[in-house]
């Protein structure tokens, strides 16, 4: 990595802060199911949305979102594996099953003891 967080906040003067939150959602698209390279990324939030961005923004943007994008999916297979193993019976002389622990993510907020 170059010292920059994966997860870090994006900052609120950033280009891509910019854009509202059915524009990040057309910017995600783009990105993640059409494949988009950086520089046609670039290229249609410019024609599209008037936004003028780099190419190396729109890695970092990307990269940002795909890491929580894991963290949520991870999340919701946790959940949904749960749901799934506490309609399953308990083994004999095995007892209830225990409640897990709540699942923390990169964009969990930190705890403090």
């Amino acid at each position: 990595m170059n010292g920059e967080s994966v997860m870090s906040k994006m900052r609120s003067d950033s280009t891509w802060n910019q854009l509202t939150p059915e524009q990040r959602e057309t910017l995600e698209t783009w990105l993640f199911e059409e494949n988009l390279g950086y520089s046609e990324t670039v290229e249609r939030p410019r024609r599209e949305f008037g936004l003028k961005a780099t190419a190396s923004g729109a890695g970092r943007f990307r990269r940002r979102r795909a890491a929580g994008r894991q963290a949520e999916d991870l999340a919701e297979a946790q959940a949904a594996a749960f749901d799934l193993n506490s309609k399953t019976r308990p083994l004999p002389n095995q007892g209830p099953r225990p409640t897990p622990p709540p699942v923390e993510t990169p964009l969990s907020p930190p705890k403090f003891a």
